[in-house]
């Protein structure tokens, strides 16, 4: 929702360098936001719930936040498989599919992912779709639940 969006960007704009959602059960875009990263959902990673024809609760991401210094550099996403009590590497049509979700769902969003060799990259030294800008103080990352 465009609440949670809001909410996400003025942390970012209030010094947090990454706003890391969670519990949506579902893949949800990242957003390159001024010097920050915004992973709006970020799953529950080893999920017991039921999934349900249409709605694939079971496609999710390793996600790998690098910094260079106090700065986001990068981010790399590994499509994953969840089954009750175990994750496994997507492949064949679960890997196409959940890539695309993910490239379509934050170019929504104005940010640019790179798939290469089953991985999802986005470098935040790199030119993204916005040009939003700000100062970064500090390292400090904030969690907060995105689905309810």
């Amino acid at each position: 929702p465009e609440r949670f969006r809001r909410f996400a960007r003025l942390c970012v704009d209030a010094g947090v360098d990454v706003v890391h959602g969670h519990s949506a059960h579902l893949i949800q875009g990242v957003e390159a936001y001024g010097q920050g990263l915004i992973l709006y959902d970020t799953g529950d990673f080893l999920d017991d719930y039921w999934v349900f024809p249409g709605i694939r609760i079971d496609h999710s991401f390793a996600f790998v936040v690098e910094f260079r210094g106090a700065r986001v550099h990068k981010l790399s996403m590994v499509p994953v498989i969840l089954t009750p009590g175990r994750v496994s590497l997507a492949k064949g049509e679960n890997l196409e599919a959940i890539t695309r979700a993910m490239v379509r769902r934050s170019a929504r969003l104005g940010t640019s992912i790179t798939p290469a060799d089953g991985v999802c990259t986005l470098e935040m030294n790199k030119p993204m779709f916005t040009d939003h800008a700000r100062s970064v103080s500090a390292l400090q990352t904030l969690a907060f639940r995105s689905g309810y």
